[in-house]
């Protein structure tokens, strides 16, 4: 009688244990399909751009799930260039990239300025006054700087201030109802202070083990 008890028990501990595996293969294949889900959604909306309340430029994009090997041979040069920053692959978890435009209509005036300059050519030890066209305009995002003879001489930089923010989105019971706790998406969203900037595009990818 305790064997037949002992067998049963046996039985029943690997048929447990059994009803486990599966589940958590279950759970592996939902989020693979979750992912694969979200990937052709990330790649079919790509980025998303749109305005903030006070006008700056902003834009949006949902996260790509990637495995290493696969960042490793579709972004092969932004994994080497990540590799470059002291990253190791294990601690490697998202990588985001953006890119932009910066466009200013100006209406700078042109002013006479006089300027010393020397006569290498020919006198090479001698300075004279000329007068040239100078420009100068300075904001709190971009300056320019310089004077023309014959072409521009001078520097012209810009300023720049992105802010990054990453949001979930989680699903809903039956889809409808009320939120639960396993996450839908992520979305990241970018701004650009700058008011002459705008964000052309954000990729947001996720290393997966």
């Amino acid at each position: 009688m305790k064997k037949i008890y002992l067998i049963i028990a046996i039985a029943f501990i690997a048929l447990i244990g059994y009803i486990y595996f599966q589940s958590k293969r279950i759970d592996g294949l939902k989020n693979e399909r979750d992912a694969y889900k979200s990937n052709n959604t990330t790649l079919l909306t790509q980025t998303k751009q749109y305005k903030t309340n006070d006008s700056l430029n902003a834009a949006s994009v949902f996260e790509l799930q990637l495995k290493l090997s696969d960042y490793e041979k579709y972004r092969s040069k932004d994994a080497k260039t990540i590799q470059s920053l002291q990253t190791t692959n294990r601690t490697l978890q998202s990588v985001i990239t953006v890119q932009g435009q910066t466009h200013i209509p100006l209406n700078i005036p042109i002013k006479d300025s006089v300027i010393n300059k020397s006569n290498v050519s020919q006198k090479p030890n001698v300075i004279y006054k000329d007068t040239v066209k100078t420009i100068k305009a300075y904001t709190d995002w971009y300056y320019i700087d310089g004077y023309i003879d014959k072409s521009f001489n001078g520097d012209i930089g810009f300023n720049e201030k992105l802010g990054i923010t990453i949001s979930l989105q989680y699903k809903r019971f039956l889809g409808f109802l009320w939120h639960t706790n396993k996450i839908k998406d992520k979305k990241c969203d970018v701004i650009n202070f700058n008011p002459y900037g705008k964000i052309t595009k954000i990729e947001y990818i996720t290393i997966t083990k």
